[in-house]
C-alpha cells in the first residue's frame, strides 16, 4: 500500500462504473431470488438475499472509498485503468487447472454448483460479493487497526503480513462450512490452502493493479470451475 496523500475523498470516473454496476447487481439478486428462490441458501442462510447484497454493496463502496484516498488503491473501472489483465487472467487459469484436477481425483460433492442458466448470472453476483467481504473488507479493518501505528502508510516490509492475514477469511470460512463433527477432511484442508493461496493473488493483484483487475481473477476463474467445468461435472459424473 503506497502512503496517502489526502485524507480527503475525492470522486474518480470509476465511481459511475462502481454505480452501474450496484445497481445491475441489486436486479439480478432481485430475479434470481424470485425464480431460483433457493439459490442463495448456502451462502446468505434464511436473511433476504436483496438486503445481504445491498449492505455488501454499501460495505464495498464505503472500503473502496477509504483505500483509494487514504492509501492509494484503485478502482481501475475505466478503459484507461483497467489494469494488466493478463495477469489475473493467466493466474485464474492455473488456480482453476489445479481445483479441477483435484476434483478429477478424489471428488468434491455435487451441491459445490450451481447449475446453468442461472449460474450465468449466479457466479458473476457472488463473485463481487465474495471479494468486497473476503478480501476488501479484511484488508480496511486491518489498515485501520493498523493505522495509528502506520501514520504515514503501510510500510513496505509490513504489506506482505497484511496481505497474509486479509487473505485468511475466506480460506478459514470455507474449511468451517466444509468440516463435519469429525473436523476437517483432506479436501477441506487442500481447499483452505488454495483458497488462502488464492486470497493472497487477489490481494497481490489489487495492490498492484487496481480492484477490477482482483474482480477479473476470480470471474475468469469462477468462469473455469463453476460455470463450465461446473456444468460438465454435472453432466458427466452426477
Amino acid at each position: 500500500m503506497s502512503s496517502p496523500t489526502s485524507t480527503r475523498w475525492r470522486p474518480q470516473p470509476g465511481h459511475t462504473a462502481l454505480a452501474i454496476i450496484a445497481i445491475v447487481l441489486l436486479a439480478v439478486t432481485g430475479i434470481l431470488s424470485l425464480v431460483e428462490t433457493g439459490v442463495f441458501q448456502p451462502y446468505f442462510g434464511g436473511l433476504p438475499p436483496l438486503m445481504v447484497v445491498a449492505v455488501v454493496i454499501v460495505l464495498g463502496g464505503v472500503c473502496l472509498s477509504w483505500l483509494m484516498s487514504r492509501h492509494g488503491l484503485r478502482l481501475g473501472m475505466v478503459p484507461s485503468g483497467t489494469g494488466n489483465l493478463r495477469v489475473p487472467v493467466a493466474a485464474a487459469t492455473l488456480m482453476a487447472i489445479v481445483v479441477i484436477a483435484v476434483d478429477v481425483a478424489v471428488g468434491y460433492p455435487r451441491d459445490i454448483n450451481v447449475a446453468p442458466p442461472a449460474s450465468l448470472v449466479f457466479y458473476p453476483l457472488i463473485a463481487c460479493v465474495a471479494e468486497i467481504v473476503f478480501h476488501v473488507a479484511p484488508l480496511t479493518l486491518l489498515l485501520l487497526v493498523l493505522g495509528p501505528v502506520f501514520r504515514r502508510g503501510v510500510p513496505r516490509g509490513s504489506a506482505a503480513i497484511v496481505v497474509c492475514l486479509a487473505a485468511l477469511p475466506e480460506s478459514v470460512f470455507q474449511v468451517r462450512l466444509g468440516a463435519t463433527g469429525d473436523g476437517p477432511s483432506v479436501l477441506d484442508m487442500f481447499t483452505g490452502v488454495h483458497l488462502f493461496v488464492f486470497g493472497l493473488v487477489a490481494l497481490s493483484i489489487f495492490r498492484r493493479y487496481d480492484f477490477a483487475s482482483m474482480l477479473a481473477f476470480r470471474l475468469v476463474y469462477y468462469l473455469y470451475w463453476h460455470v463450465v467445468w461446473g456444468y460438465l461435472r454435472l453432466s458427466l459424473r452426477f
